[in-house]
């Protein structure tokens, strides 16, 4: 399978070179679609901030995973 894929480093490293104003709308975006797809008992909102951290966490655990043992 050939192709080219964006990676969760790739994902991680381009997220936080976007300007505020763009991370704040992705951030919204995801937070009204959890919120449209589970209906939680109290609203969510993902700041900017808090999806940064995430997919730096996300892609360290992958690489663990890829390149060690996940356990």
């Amino acid at each position: 399978m050939k192709g080219n894929y964006l990676t969760i480093g790739n994902l991680s490293y381009l997220y936080s070179a976007l300007k505020d104003s763009e991370k704040n709308t992705i951030a919204k975006y995801y937070s009204e679609k959890y919120n449209k797809q589970y209906k939680p008992s109290s609203h969510l909102r993902i700041s900017s901030r808090d999806m940064e951290s995430a997919l730096k966490i996300f892609n360290l655990i992958r690489n663990q995973c890829a390149h060690s043992y996940c356990t």
